[in-house]
């Protein structure tokens, strides 16, 4: 177990002490990190190829992002790698990012230069990988489910699109916005309401499903920012859209159309 280090205003710390660097260092970025497997895995690797450095584990809340990147001890990194919640978040913050981290909006791995952030992502090349190996080209799914749709989840409906036999529809869950705000009064997460200019409060999570992707992603954002009856009106108007909305009370709104796994017929 690798000890976890953190940001404040004073500096790193690990174990609530002190720490300071005395060489280059890595690190995977994440909230909560204690039990990421990363750090020994990464350090066999530097060991493995003589390279003068460390790795290390580093929790960090999405608000200090911005302090990782512009405080002269954040600059003491080489380069990080992101896992969750932030790879959306360190995606907006970067200098420059490759055009399939800029096509997903997330970043997993970063390369630190002159303290500028250049994005890489290699989730959906992973999920690529070992998808190909697994099924021959006429074995490949003809239907698949992803659960989630945060950084990972994007990169794992890339590859997706790229293998399966057909991907006409597909399922987005953002199941997390009530977790992550920015504030103590938990009134602001990620997503506010031109209206109220707070963040929605009458949802969960909404689930849409869509004939892409893209346009899966910015309905359930629409619809989140709605109350769930007129959330529920609103997707009906599209062809082949439905979705699902979970309310704060844990009341299930369901579209015409909408179909659950159990629905589903066999394969």
């Amino acid at each position: 177990m690798f000890e976890v280090l953190e940001l404040d205003a004073e500096g790193w710390r690990r174990d609530g002490e002190p720490w300071v660097p005395t060489r280059p260092f890595y690190a995977v970025l994440g909230d909560p990190i204690a039990h990421s497997l990363s750090p020994a895995m990464q350090n066999a690797a530097l060991m493995e190829r003589e390279i003068d450095a460390e790795y290390h584990p580093v929790r960090i809340q999405a608000s200090g992002l911005r302090r990782l990147k512009d405080s002269p001890v954040g600059q003491q990194l080489v380069g990080f790698n992101v896992t969750a919640p932030h790879k959306q978040a360190v995606s907006a913050l970067c200098d420059g990012r490759t055009e399939q981290a800029r096509d997903l909006g997330a970043v997993n791995t970063v390369k630190i230069e002159d303290g500028k952030w250049l994005g890489h992502n290699t989730d959906s090349g992973g999920v690529l990988t070992v998808v190909s190996q697994t099924w021959r080209d006429e074995e490949r799914p003809e239907r698949v489910v992803i659960l989630g749709a945060g950084g990972s989840g994007r990169g794992a409906i890339d590859a997706m699109l790229r293998v399966a036999k057909r991907h006409d529809l597909w399922v987005l869950c953002d199941e997390a916005y009530e977790e992550i705000y920015f504030d103590r009064e938990r009134t602001h997460h990620h997503i506010v309401s031109a209206r109220t200019g707070t963040s929605p409060q009458t949802s969960q999570s909404v689930s849409v499903v869509a004939p892409t992707t893209l346009a899966a992603d910015a309905l359930a954002t629409a619809v989140f920012v709605m109350e769930p009856e007129r959330g529920i009106r609103f997707i009906g108007s599209f062809p082949q859209c439905a979705c699902l909305i979970v309310d704060e009370g844990g009341r299930q709104w369901k579209s015409k159309g909408w179909r659950s796994a159990n629905d589903l017929p066999n394969p």
